[in-house]
């Protein structure tokens, strides 16, 4: 049954039976248990048959809802007896704001996409702790712990609570994207490092290609793409990854002029004063820019593993979109990957936790991360073996790239600047445009951070 992008449809036709016989009473994997334990009825993977409504509210952007679509139709028929209303939008964050706020959310939700508080719903309790089902809940049909079913580095406590808020679905990180084919016209090599890419981009420049574009409208693009994995690298190379979160984290005002994080800013601003970048993407939104860099405008883009499932309609012929995780490092520090994932919560006023339990459950089952990891191309939280799984090429290289030993991946999970985002977005834009030297730039960040630690 296909499920609507626009209103919520219902699965199946409401049960008649109350959340407060079963729906609500959830046992240690998310299954709800009645009070007589005869009239419990269990599926063929040995769980028990949910009741009640349960809800959903999954943003659909880059990823797209092919998986989803799939994942919910499946649940479904292991559990007939559930209503499901699946809330499967682009702008569904959004239209679901004031539900938030009048305490009356969808049971799940994926902490995805624009218009979406995760930090403050965090911090006022919104979300339910997921740490007990992190901890002792299993994969759904199977003995397997949850924790030791996803990959290491991928959960995290908020701030001093210790409460985890978000458990993760898909691996998230940026990278560097290019087409394979027109490197091979063109006899190029992808740099690997930032003497390499000095070289590369002059060629380029000398070619009448903008070597690099990125979306000005959201420059945290080529933030994460091209300048945090260059200071991910300066810290593992000094064997001080403190220094890296405090970057991320704007944890204090002097980690700006810190000389690896001067290095690394230096480095991008080298890169603009040669004219290295399109200078026609600090006006353009994320699709404008890569659809430009898909018309060969430009050779390089930072971007998301989202990047081919969001331009699957748009992608020429002949196109063969590859990923390279970081190029702004010098050549005898490590390749970085700063890797985190995509979250997916329970609401604290959740009206049937114990089916959002038992969805999050079965997200982490083999069969439905496979799905995930194909229809996404992107990888996924679990350690599942997508030996025999049919990615496409893009996906694959980007999992042997990510799976490689030759690059380092730095966890991501839990930092944020907090009010200092827009301030590193815009030096950044500031920077391009030439309107910033390195050392106004600091200044900015400084004082943005002296404000917001204030």
């Amino acid at each position: 049954m296909k499920i609507s992008k626009i209103l919520a449809v219902v699965l199946v036709l409401a049960t008649l039976f109350s959340m407060a016989a079963c729906g609500n009473n959830a046992g240690n994997n998310g299954t709800p248990t009645p009070t007589n334990p005869e009239d419990v009825v269990y599926n063929e993977l040995g769980e028990a048959q949910l009741l009640g409504t349960f809800e959903l509210q999954i943003f659909e952007g880059g990823y797209g809802s092919a998986a989803w679509e799939y994942a919910i139709a499946e649940f479904q028929k292991l559990h007939p007896d559930l209503e499901i209303i699946a809330h499967l939008d682009s702008n569904v964050n959004a239209q679901m704001k004031t539900r938030w706020a009048k305490n009356n959310p969808p049971d799940f939700v994926f902490l995805e996409g624009t218009n979406i508080p995760t930090e403050t719903w965090m911090r006022e309790n919104k979300l339910r702790d997921l740490k007990p089902l992190f901890e002792t809940g299993t994969v759904y049909g199977t003995d397997t712990l949850i924790k030791d079913q996803l990959k290491d580095g991928l959960t995290f406590e908020f701030e001093d609570t210790g409460k985890i808020f978000q458990l993760p679905i898909m691996l998230s990180t940026y990278g560097v994207w290019y087409d394979e084919t027109l490197m091979n016209q063109k006899g190029w090599k992808v740099p690997t490092n930032y003497t390499e890419l000095q070289s590369f981009c002059s060629t380029a420049k000398g070619a009448g290609i903008d070597p690099m574009i990125y979306t000005g409208q959201y420059s945290g693009y080529a933030v994460w793409g091209f300048l945090m994995p260059a200071v991910a690298a300066a810290a593992v190379e000094s064997n001080d990854l403190d220094f890296f979160y405090d970057v991320c984290m704007a944890s204090r005002s002097d980690v700006w002029s810190d000389p690896r994080f001067k290095d690394a800013l230096q480095k991008f601003a080298d890169l603009a004063n040669a004219g290295y970048f399109d200078m026609a993407g600090l006006s353009m939104n994320h699709i404008n820019s890569q659809v430009s860099w898909l018309n060969h405008e430009a050779v390089l883009i930072p971007n998301g593993l989202w990047l081919e499932t969001e331009m699957k309609d748009s992608t020429p012929d002949g196109f063969k979109m590859r990923y390279y995780p970081s190029i702004m490092q010098d050549a005898d520090q490590p390749n970085c990957i700063i890797a985190s994932a995509t979250g997916m919560g329970i609401a604290e006023n959740a009206k049937n936790p114990a089916a959002a339990e038992a969805f999050i459950r079965f997200l982490y089952t083999d069969e439905i991360s496979k799905v995930f990891a194909e229809k996404c191309a992107v990888p996924v939280a679990t350690k599942t073996d997508m030996t025999d799984a049919d990615l496409t090429e893009t996906a694959k290289q980007v999992n042997e790239m990510i799976n490689s030993d030759d690059v380092t991946l730095v966890a991501k999970a839990g930092t944020s600047w907090g009010s200092v985002d827009g301030t590193v977005n815009d030096v950044i834009n500031k920077i391009v445009s030439k309107d910033y030297t390195v050392d106004q730039a600091i200044d900015a960040l400084k004082k943005a951070t002296d404000k917001k630690n204030g």
